[in-house]
């Protein structure tokens, strides 16, 4: 029986999609970690390559996760200038205000938080990534050279997440942005 292979990554006319860059970077650093592992020794499994296998599976997760999160941009921008109005206005004290503002403020927000979330995350399992192939290297079971390789794709990913982290917090306030 012939078995039918679904490339997610076209679209409904047939053309490639548009790839998102911090995933394919991750899965390309998923793929050298798997190739550079396959042939561990039986006792490292359990300890090391078992729990780093799960942290690139979270890694992997939590990227797709924060851009499937969605964040209504307009609406928090909207959300902010009332606030500021509200301010002007009323003051900050005002109590009639204050359970309403509170409300709509976090109801906007919720979703922001939970992509800041999964890409801190995302950095979390990179980080504990590193550190299994760091002991992996020092054990002699990786190559010079694959550390290297390995290494300079770990970096890029790291480096694509922190830039997302950044560009998320701008889009909401940038402002407080520049200053942190």
């Amino acid at each position: 029986m012939r078995q039918m292979s679904i490339d997610v990554r076209t679209i409904s006319n047939g053309k490639p999609a548009k790839e998102f860059a911090v995933a394919v970077a991750a899965e390309e650093l998923i793929k050298l970690t798997f190739s550079y592992t396959a042939d561990i020794p039986r006792g490292m499994h359990s300890w090391l390559r078992n729990p780093m296998y799960n942290a690139l599976i979270r890694l992997h997760q939590e990227i797709h996760l924060a851009n499937e999160t969605f964040v209504d941009y307009p609406a928090i921008k909207r959300t902010l200038a009332l606030l500021a109005r509200w301010e002007q206005q009323k003051g900050a004290g005002d109590p009639e205000q204050l359970f309403f503002r509170q409300t709509i403020w976090h109801e906007q927000l919720r979703s922001f938080q939970r992509r800041l979330e999964h890409i801190t995350q995302a950095i979390v399992q990179l980080k504990t990534v590193c550190m299994y192939m760091r002991v992996l290297f020092e054990k002699r079971v990786v190559s010079t050279a694959q550390y290297e390789k390995w290494s300079a794709t770990a970096t890029d990913v790291q480096m694509m997440l922190g830039a997302w982290k950044a560009s998320e917090r701008k889009r909401v306030a940038p402002n407080q942005a520049a200053a942190r």
